[in-house]
């Protein structure tokens, strides 16, 4: 199976409410894991990406399409994950999640003119991974010159 299709899989167990399943979305890189440890003080070298259906689930009701947002997330915007999250335009210290009390970092991308995309990862260092908790995508501001 290609990681293109274990995603895919993920996310209709996510979506459909199936059995839980995870996939490895992508190695955290260097540059990301150097830049988190001096920014932020997390070392994540040698971590990687997970995605896990049970986060699908939430990231679908919250930004998909049975969602409020008024720029919903398709399935197809989760192709974009493993860019999104290894070549970041941006990371940001997040809070604590209530539920583990997990740190979080945001990753953001801007993909295109029309779209930014923002992940929500924890940090779980017993495991050795970045967690997608939380995915959206948001019109890009326009700038003035």
């Amino acid at each position: 199976m290609t990681k293109e299709e274990k995603i895919k899989k993920v996310i209709i167990a996510g979506i459909t409410n199936g059995p839980y399943d995870w996939v490895i979305l992508a190695d955290v890189p260097n540059k990301v894991a150097n830049d988190v440890l001096a920014r932020f003080g997390y070392n994540i070298k040698g971590y990687k990406f997970v995605l896990e259906s049970t986060s699908v689930k939430h990231i679908y009701s919250r930004h998909g399409a049975c969602s409020n947002d008024r720029i919903k997330l398709i399935a197809r915007d989760f192709a974009k994950l493993p860019n999104i999250l290894a070549n970041p335009d941006k990371i940001t210290k997040g809070g604590l999640l209530k539920q583990n009390n997990l740190p979080t970092l945001l990753f953001k991308k801007r993909i295109g003119e029309k779209y930014v995309y923002v992940s929500l990862c924890d940090i779980r260092n017993r495991r050795g991974s970045l967690s997608v908790y939380s995915f959206r995508k948001r019109t890009q501001k326009k700038t003035t010159k």
